[in-house]
């Protein structure tokens, strides 16, 4: 910190998840966000409500790093000219895009994500958009967030390679939410978990707390930590609320709210005593706590 602390405030210097658009032109079978925000009424901050949002999540929040994600990012033609006031703004600066407006994602200058989560073309055919032509022409320049599903191993392993190869990072994060048939089985888990450690691949992470409990339970691994949401994360939305991470869709309150800081501290104190069904005689739920956004059935420790 660069200043006198506010005892309200957390010690941890926060990651901000910042929606700019519900707007979206994929058609993911697991996205979340209603049909009519996405393809019809979309909604978005406005460019200068973006900028006075930046500046109070720094001086009010203490974030230092921002994502730019969606709906689709780079659906608002000004994302060029967002990132670079963010990086006047914020220490780190990043964008996740589904990678299908490559004319704007291309000019956008910072750290870029993009959403692959098959290898080739099944990539279109599951979120029903021209996506893989683009990542190809952008593979040494961009990174990739994967989300793992029941059906994908293969896949992951593919792009973790390719990913390598091209000299840039891979984050996997197992499907979040209740449905059991898109979650990756404890089974899978383990089997990508012991590929990315064995393979020494150091440009792969599954980000999830429950992987993160079971590398921790079999290795000296010293820095584990569980789920952040809330205490070095939060999410703001296109409506200008906040929820504890990018998953978890409850709203905290609004990002001008003046006890702000105290509602996300108290939120995060409650989310230390709830737990998933499935972690709750677990005997690491102390640690890890489970993924609060999710049924955690592809949780590798409690099989």
């Amino acid at each position: 910190m660069t200043h006198a602390p506010d005892p309200a405030k957390s010690e941890t210097a926060m990651l901000a998840y910042y929606e700019v658009t519900t707007k979206c032109n994929a058609h993911c079978p697991h996205c979340t966000i209603p049909d009519k925000q996405k393809y019809d009424s979309p909604i978005e901050r406005s460019f200068s409500e973006i900028f006075s949002d930046f500046s109070y999540l720094k001086n009010r929040l203490d974030v230092t790093k921002i994502v730019l994600s969606g709906g689709e990012p780079t659906l608002r033609y000004s994302l060029p000219e967002m990132v670079h006031y963010a990086r006047t703004v914020f220490r780190d600066v990043a964008v996740i895009s589904n990678g299908s407006n490559f004319d704007v994602l291309q000019n956008v200058p910072c750290k870029k994500w993009v959403s692959i989560d098959y290898y080739g073309y099944k990539q279109d055919s599951y979120r029903g958009i021209k996506m893989w032509d683009n990542y190809l022409k952008l593979i040494k320049n961009v990174n990739v967030r994967a989300t793992m599903f029941n059906d994908n191993f293969t896949d992951l392993k593919q792009l973790i390679e390719t990913t390598r190869l091209n000299n840039t990072e891979i984050t996997i994060v197992p499907y979040k939410g209740t449905n059991k048939d898109f979650a990756p089985s404890p089974e899978k888990i383990m089997i990508l978990t012991e590929h990315i450690i064995n393979g020494n691949y150091l440009n792969a992470v599954i980000d999830d707390s429950a992987t993160r409990a079971y590398i921790a339970s079999y290795t000296t691994k010293k820095d584990f930590i569980g789920c952040s949401a809330c205490e070095s994360i939060i999410r703001v939305k296109p409506n200008g609320k906040i929820t504890p991470c990018p998953f978890l869709p409850t709203e905290i309150c609004d990002l001008y709210d003046p006890n702000i800081q105290q509602k996300i501290m108290q939120y995060r104190n409650q989310l230390l005593t709830v737990y998933p069904e499935k972690c709750v005689k677990c005997n690491m739920k102390i640690i890890c706590g489970g993924c609060k956004a999710s049924a955690n059935h592809h949780c590798p420790i409690t099989t």
